[in-house]
């Protein structure tokens, strides 16, 4: 089976498409930019500059985090190296401040947020994983996020195993909690997250008033089908999400998670079109004319691109992509390039094989070897 796999090696430069130059030279000129940010935002040890004390219940800790939530997620597209490292320091800095300073984190968690401001709080964290998953802090802080969610700590019981769900919208590294401060109530009600009626006034006595009962009930009738897709997405997803945190653990796949992982994982769609037809309007709407029109639609074909025989992907074993006269070389070929885009003297046979190759080449001004980029593409 080896012996069938095809081995392409790159020879010869080719012009890299316009995009991919002006693309690298966003990214350089993005680097010059990332060290005056964090002069200018941040304290000598990552924190940001800020007020002394929380403000308090209404502001939430994902407005400090989303300072650099994009970092991470910038380094695994072609950032520095730089960037990189910044962008797990200043996660570790804000999250010593939002719990030294603000007292709005224990043991490296949101205390009990709600869940779309932890949504927000953890998508910088989700970013760090993805960026460098072989990271030993991340991966241990990543399993122990999780057994807040599986009853690890007995002090902390988030999940209730009997009823199988979370026991409140807002829970953290302190629990569930089951009374929303004042002041959060306020911000999601004047911010439109939350709603304590039908999504109109209600006038005195609206029970007597027939027409406003009727609004009412009708709001109501159109709501209810909807409460359908956030438990089809709930109940779809469980084994995938079980089966996704035993595999961040290293231990040996089993098989029966692999295979209810498998199976329950494309069911969304089909559960969420059935769900859809449950509406009165819908059905009425799905004639069987139009449903022939759309089996009969036109299907795009999948287009085929040939590969050209002699170039490669790859920097060779012997780092033939080395030594290429540094960056001042690779600065005047990036000139050149350029201009032979703009006259239009490039073969698009050529770009498309070796684009990726070209991408990492004319990336010199970057601290990392050519291995390390590629390893990240």
């Amino acid at each position: 089976m080896k012996d069938a796999v095809k081995k392409l090696k790159g020879q010869t430069r080719t012009a890299p498409p316009l995009w991919a130059v002006l693309q690298r030279r966003l990214i350089d000129a993005m680097d010059e930019a990332a060290p005056i940010f964090l002069q200018k935002y941040t304290r000598p040890g990552g924190s940001l500059i800020w007020t002394e004390e929380y403000p308090g219940d209404g502001v939430w800790a994902d407005d400090l985090y989303e300072a650099f939530f994009n970092w991470p997620h910038y380094y695994a597209l072609g950032g520095s190296e730089y960037t990189g490292v910044k962008a797990l320091e200043e996660w570790n800095a804000i999250t010593r401040q939002l719990e030294h300073d603000y007292g709005r984190v224990t043991r490296e968690f949101i205390n009990d947020d709600d869940w779309f401001h932890n949504a927000e709080n953890y998508i910088y964290f989700y970013h760090l994983g993805m960026a460098d998953p072989t990271n030993a802090d991340t991966r241990r802080r990543a399993q122990r996020f999780a057994g807040l969610y599986l009853n690890d700590d007995p002090a902390v019981p988030n999940y209730d195993p009997e009823h199988r769900i979370v026991r409140s919208p807002c829970s953290g590294s302190k629990g569930p909690l089951f009374q929303m401060r004042r002041g959060e109530i306020h911000y999601d009600l004047t911010h439109g997250h939350a709603t304590l009626g039908p999504g109109f006034d209600l006038p005195a006595n609206w029970w007597e008033d027939p027409e406003t009962k009727r609004r009412k009930e009708q709001e109501q009738k159109e709501v209810q089908p909807l409460l359908w897709y956030p438990l089809i997405f709930l109940i779809l997803n469980i084994f995938p999400l079980i089966n996704r945190i035993y595999d961040s653990t290293g231990n040996s796949p089993i098989l029966a998670l692999w295979i209810l992982h498998a199976i329950f994982s494309p069911l969304q769609g089909g559960f969420i079109a059935i769900v859809y037809t449950l509406d009165k309007d819908t059905r009425k709407r799905l004639s069987c004319t139009q449903i022939k029109a759309a089996l009969r639609g036109n299907k795009t074909g999948v287009s085929e691109y040939p590969v050209r025989s002699g170039f490669s992907d790859s920097f060779s074993s012997n780092g033939s992509n080395e030594g290429d006269g540094g960056k001042d070389e690779d600065r005047s070929f990036i000139k050149h390039e350029d201009n032979s885009m703009a006259s239009g003297h490039t073969k698009e046979g050529e770009d498309r094989s070796c684009m990726k190759h070209e991408y990492n080449s004319i990336a010199s001004g970057h601290s990392k070897e050519p291995e390390d980029t590629v390893s990240r593409v």
